[in-house]
């Protein structure tokens, strides 16, 4: 009898904080959704293959390596590298250079991006524009992730592994959290969290 009495109060001391706190879990759990259903998509289009062959088959593929390959040599001119850029090759004189294939383009980051704005709270008309404008953020990030990458393979050759398979990636998943971030912040139109007021 004292265990079903103890355990009645604690629900209820729950259940008073669930409803203090009802937007703020509301938001928690948004955010779990959105973060899953961004890392669905992600998937679909990088490692499944109906998905992935769709993309990889069509002109998307093709203009996002133009469009690396492009950046990724203003980039490297800016850095004041010499380069030699031939389809999706690119290589900084006296290296061996570095091929853009389909999973270098950023379509997993853009699809793990999206998905999340797409499954969280705002309009969707506001929706459409911030994804394409983060899909040119994050062009531009993998651009001069793929920069590094190459100076690296110039200068330290033997961390070109390291690089480009962990440390530049930190730099596009930064900007997806950073771009997740604005949108909560500015553009989510699901009711903010109570602000404490002095009296």
């Amino acid at each position: 009898m004292i265990f079903s009495q103890d355990f009645k109060a604690q629900f209820e001391k729950y259940k008073i904080t669930f409803k203090k706190n009802h937007i703020l879990f509301a938001q928690i759990f948004r955010f779990i959704i959105a973060f899953a259903i961004g890392l669905i998509l992600s998937i679909l289009f990088s490692e499944i293959a109906p998905f992935k062959s769709y993309i990889k088959n069509s002109f998307i593929t093709t203009s996002l390596i133009k469009i690396l390959v492009t950046t990724t040599n203003f980039f490297l001119y800016l850095f004041g590298f010499d380069t030699n850029i031939q389809n999706n090759f690119i290589q900084i004189s006296g290296t061996s250079g570095v091929r853009f294939i389909y999973s270098c383009i950023g379509i997993r980051h853009m699809a793990f991006f999206a998905g999340f704005i797409l499954s969280y709270y705002g309009k969707l008309i506001n929706k459409i524009w911030y994804i394409l404008f983060g899909f040119i953020i994050l062009i531009i990030l993998n651009s001069f992730r793929a920069s590094i990458i190459c100076i690296t393979q110039f200068y330290y050759p033997n961390y070109f592994d390291i690089v480009h398979y962990h440390f530049t990636r930190i730099v596009m998943y930064f900007g997806i959290f950073i771009l997740w971030m604005i949108w909560i912040r500015f553009f989510s139109t699901k009711k903010r969290l109570p602000e404490n007021r002095q009296s």
